[in-house]
């Protein structure tokens, strides 16, 4: 997974220097990846959206019928907020990782 939009991102390590925090951003990816089974945040990333979307669209269909924009309109909804979704949720598991990291 790509770290580099990690780099400077939290406040935990924004004081080391950018190879320090690429370092630690990898471990905390391997870590999160780690301690399932499956990876994590791929798996995470691809269930939320099409949860999302189907859901909308559902809902959509039972409050608009087959409308063509309602139904665009849904999707496209729901991908902004499994976007919001993924974002939170991965934004707290790395973190979580990287202060487990930091108190070792």
């Amino acid at each position: 997974m790509d770290v580099k939009p990690y780099i400077d991102y939290f406040d935990e390590i924004a004081h080391l220097d950018r190879e320090q925090q690429f370092t630690l951003l990898e471990k905390a990816f391997e870590q999160v990846n780690g301690s399932a089974k499956l990876p994590v945040l791929p798996l995470l990333k691809y269930s939320v959206r099409i949860s999302f979307v189907l859901i909308f669209m559902a809902a959509s269909y039972l409050f608009f019928g087959l409308s063509t924009w309602a139904l665009v309109l849904s999707a496209l909804l729901g991908l902004l907020g499994a976007r919001l979704v993924i974002t939170e949720v991965s934004d707290k598991l790395i973190r979580k990782a990287l202060k487990s990291l930091l108190s070792e």
